[in-house]
């Protein structure tokens, strides 16, 4: 029981690992990827992660559409 107390002390102490997982595109247009592409299971569930970070970057920066109240465009249009 003691063991037990003490490796989750332990593991609670270390510090994170990382998993890191670059993507380059060169001038050139070459695609160079560096990192645990030797786990494909892995590498693709990463690349998942990643396209759902950036559409969630991309939802949230969107400008917000305000509607006006029915009316104020139609009458704007009718001064024309």
């Amino acid at each position: 029981m003691d063991d037990l107390k003490q490796n989750d002390a332990n593991e609670a102490a270390q510090p994170e690992e990382k998993v890191v997982m670059q993507i380059m595109i060169t001038k050139d247009g070459q695609v160079k990827v560096a990192g645990m592409i030797n786990d494909k299971i892995a590498a693709f569930g990463i690349l998942e992660v990643a396209k759902e970070c950036i559409t969630a970057y991309h939802e949230a920066a969107k400008p917000k559409i305000v509607k006006a109240p029915n009316g104020v465009i139609n009458f704007a249009r009718n001064l024309r």
